[in-house]
C-alpha cells in the first residue's frame, strides 16, 4: 500500500504538485450561456421548455413550427450563410414530413 496522500493537497508535507484546482471548479457561470446565445447549443433546448427536442414529439401545428423556427434559428446562428441552405433543406423536410403526421394528410413526395 501506497500513501498518495503527501501529492495531494490532503498530505501534510505538501510535495509541491499538489495546487488549489477549486478555483477552477466554478462552472455555474457557463451554465446558462445559452441563453444569452453563447454556449453549447444544446443548452438552447433548456432555454425554451416549451419547444419539443424533436419533431417526432411535436402534436400541434404550433409546437412543430416553434420547434422549426427554433432549429432554423440553430442554423442561422452557427452555420455560415454560405452553408446555411445544406442545413435547413432537412429541417424543411422534417417539417413537412411532421406537418403531414399532425394534419392527417398524405406524406409530401421526397
Amino acid at each position: 500500500y501506497m500513501d498518495y496522500s503527501k501529492y495531494t493537497n490532503g498530505g501534510a508535507q505538501g510535495g509541491g504538485t499538489g495546487g488549489d484546482y477549486n478555483q477552477y471548479m466554478n462552472y455555474s457561470k457557463y451554465m446558462n450561456a445559452g441563453a444569452q446565445g453563447g454556449g453549447n447549443p444544446a443548452m438552447l433546448d433548456a432555454s425554451n421548455p416549451s419547444v419539443p427536442a424533436s419533431a417526432a414529439d411535436c402534436n400541434t401545428t404550433e409546437q412543430l413550427k416553434a420547434w422549426r423556427k427554433q432549429s432554423l434559428g440553430r442554423v442561422d446562428q452557427y452555420t455560415p450563410e454560405a452553408y446555411q441552405h445544406f442545413a435547413e433543406a432537412p429541417i424543411e423536410q422534417e417539417f413537412s414530413k411532421n406537418l403531414a403526421r399532425i394534419t392527417g394528410e398524405p406524406e409530401p413526395a421526397a
